[in-house]
């Protein structure tokens, strides 16, 4: 595959946007599409084309800047596997009677878990100890404790604000 066939300012926004994730900067797809064409916009001698910015062009963008952003992942022979804590917190919760509500709340733990991108730091026995711990606080059950400290707090930090 050869980079001379694409877009190199798309190919350049595709690459911004993925930097962006890999350095956990907030970075909106959207955003970064409309900057796109409002640079596009700004080289072109026959600006009237791109003077309406629409919608559908943003849309547009937006589809063109992933499959660019999976392009470069697939050039750097980019893989990623993550084990996820789920079937951890099964066995953990079966072993303190199976309660649904608690699978449930420890459950939920972890998926709000990903907006910190524990999964990436944490193997997922520990994710689930941690979840299995804090369902086991928040509903008032005896859990074993966790000696995960950081990782019941960075958990705890993805509520600050909300509670």
């Amino acid at each position: 595959m050869s980079f001379r066939t694409f877009d190199r300012l798309l190919l350049a926004t595709s690459a911004t946007f993925l930097a962006a994730k890999i350095t956990e900067q907030s970075v909106k797809i959207k955003e970064i599409s409309t900057h796109y064409l409002n640079i596009k916009r700004s080289k072109v001698s026959n600006a009237s084309i791109l003077n309406n910015i629409t919608e559908d062009m943003v849309n547009k963008v937006i589809k063109d800047v992933a499959f660019h952003e999976f392009q470069l992942l697939a050039v750097l022979d980019y893989e990623l596997t993550v084990d996820l804590p789920y079937p951890a917190i099964n066995l953990l919760v079966n072993r303190y009677g199976g309660d649904p509500i608690m699978r449930r709340v420890a459950n939920n733990f972890a998926n709000d878990c990903f907006y910190a991108r524990l999964v990436l730091w944490y193997k997922p026995e520990e994710i689930a100890e941690a979840c299995v711990y804090l369902a086991g606080q928040f509903l008032n059950a005896p859990v074993a404790e966790c000696q995960h400290e950081e990782l019941k707090s960075s958990i705890l930090e993805v509520y600050e604000g909300y509670v």
